[in-house]
């Protein structure tokens, strides 16, 4: 799972970044995507695409056609490129004529993780859709954005199980740090049509819970104001409000006893019956969304 406070700070940081933040809008399809100043290649493309501009995209790639491409050309590693010229071709039902010999020269280079990346890619244009390998989160990613594809319930397990690897998130570039956090966001949201059993949730919950033992109840607060009414809404909704206060009032409990280890009792999703479930309020008063 995307550790929360590294999620949290990240997303912060790119609130500030010209690129970053439009891409980040594209990729969790929000509204208002402004464009990209088009300094490089792949703010090109993506200009493009978010104008659903088709010609504007094709003389885009008849520039690139023009170009050197060999494992040795250095246009080649644009990881966001490669997986805009990927959308395009559904997008706008067209070919790239080149994409073929561009992911060949990438298999030939050196750089381990473009090899890694080149492999999803790969399987992603022969529509090869298994959830296999540390990397499908981008896959699952893909499909939200070209198609109205739900995962299946062992997809989303697979994809969880690949976002636990540990230090997957630091390891990843800007871009591929923003797939990892939509894959993460994308399995909450898909629980209601494909997840139907608790498990996945609970182990979900329980990572949660062990992060949040960390964090401050500031910071706690600070990271759900970057999740999805409709994301929150969900875990809430599955899990009921006596593991919701569970999960937030373990983290804050251990805070606020550090100095009495032993007087610290650690709630997990088996042991919640220790819990006094909290005080139903039949009529909440009305809110008002930030």
């Amino acid at each position: 799972m995307v550790p929360l406070i590294h999620q949290d700070s990240f997303l912060v940081e790119i609130e500030s970044d010209p690129e970053l933040r439009p891409l980040k809008k594209f990729i969790f399809r929000e509204q208002g995507i402004e464009g990209v100043p088009e300094n490089s290649t792949w703010p090109k493309l993506f200009n493009a695409l978010v104008k659903s501009d088709s010609k504007r995209f094709q003389e885009h790639i008849a520039d690139l056609a023009l170009r050197s491409c060999s494992s040795e050309s250095e246009w080649i590693g644009d990881d966001c490129m490669v997986f805009l010229l990927l959308i395009g071709e559904r997008q706008f039902n067209i070919t790239v004529p080149f994409l073929g010999k561009l992911l060949d020269c990438r298999r030939e280079t050196t750089n381990l993780q473009m090899q890694r990346v080149n492999q999803v890619f790969d399987a992603i244009r022969k529509e090869e859709f298994a959830m296999e390998g540390d990397l499908a989160f981008i896959k699952l990613v893909f499909k939200s954005l070209t198609s109205n594809w739900n995962p299946t319930e062992d997809d989303c397990s697979k994809i969880f199980h690949q976002l636990l690897k540990p230090g997957l998130f630091t390891s990843l570039d800007s871009f591929w740090k923003l797939v990892a956090i939509r894959a993460q966001h994308l399995l909450f949201q898909n629980k209601a049509s494909s997840f139907t059993g608790q498990g996945i949730w609970i182990r979900m919950l329980d990572t949660l819970q062990q992060q949040g033992s960390t964090l401050t109840v500031g910071q706690v607060l600070q990271l759900t104001k970057h999740l999805r009414i409709s994301v929150f809404v969900t875990i809430v909704g599955f899990v009921g409000s006596t593991m919701t206060m569970a999960f937030l009032a373990g983290g804050y409990w251990s805070k606020i006893t550090r100095e009495k280890p032993a007087a610290v009792q650690t709630f997990t999703p088996t042991n919640l019956d220790l819990i006094t479930p909290p005080r139903v309020i039949t009529n909440p008063p009305a809110t008002t969304n930030r």
